[in-house]
């Protein structure tokens, strides 16, 4: 039951949606205009080489 007055709850969405490819070379976000590479290597991950490099 909501109290009265209270506002509703709503999603937070705090990021952008990505498309990525799995590649036998690793990662690949294929929305990142470096390839994800940045924020993967953050994470420890290396990401596929770029294919129209």
């Amino acid at each position: 039951m909501r109290r009265p007055g209270a506002e509703p709850a709503r999603a937070a969405s705090g990021g952008a949606a990505h498309s990525v490819a799995l590649t036998e070379q690793g990662p690949l976000v294929l929305t990142a205009v470096d390839g994800g590479r940045a924020k993967l290597a953050e994470c420890g991950v290396t990401a596929a080489p770029d294919p129209l490099a």
